[in-house]
């Protein structure tokens, strides 16, 4: 028998979204969830029959939680990762996993002396998009010749995402490393 991977959840917005698919997993099991907003945190654990954590810190105590998804904003990012690192949790973080290159190298130079016993994954979904397989199946037969140029847009088409909430208020956000990232991703692994 396959051992369960106990998941806790920061981050309530696309997060609600893992934490549904964690509770029709066979192979998961929702340890807690925890949002900033606590009519959140107590409506969504009503719904999915889970506890909820005031702090993240909280669900850093779960000692039965395998695996910490981080899909709180951008900016909180850095801090659950390192806490996380610290706390032997895998982690699986929306992008951007930070914000600058100083958080990045902190994060690096971290998980390197943990690298046998922590995990860190990424939300790189294009990759599994049809038409994006299709595309680099075609370029690695060489169906375009030399690749010596790229365009990309990401027409997310949400404006008030980027004017309201958390991403108009923070002096941190970016729409490169939003939605951004996605292009140069796919760039990269094309």
């Amino acid at each position: 028998m396959n051992k369960r991977i106990k998941v806790s959840i920061s981050g309530l917005g696309v997060g609600e979204k893992h934490a549904k698919f964690i509770k029709k997993n066979k192979n998961t099991k929702l340890i807690s969830i925890f949002d900033i907003d606590q009519k959140k945190n107590k409506k969504l654990s009503t719904k999915l029959k889970t506890i909820y954590a005031k702090n993240f810190k909280e669900i850093l105590k779960k000692k039965n939680s395998d695996l910490i998804i981080i899909a709180s904003p951008d900016h909180a990012h850095y801090k659950q990762i390192i806490q996380s690192i610290k706390n032997k949790k895998h982690i699986f973080v929306e992008k951007p996993i930070c914000n600058n290159l100083k958080e990045l190298k902190d994060i690096v130079k971290l998980w390197r002396k943990n690298r046998n016993k922590v995990k860190i994954r990424s939300n790189l979904i294009l990759r599994s998009s049809p038409l994006f397989q299709w595309l680099k199946k075609k370029i690695s037969q060489n169906y375009f010749g030399k690749i010596y140029s790229i365009d990309v847009e990401y027409l997310y088409g949400r404006l008030n995402k980027f004017t309201k909430g958390w991403r108009g208020n923070s002096k941190e956000y970016s729409p490169i490393n939003s939605g951004g990232s996605h292009m140069i991703d796919l760039a990269c692994w094309l």
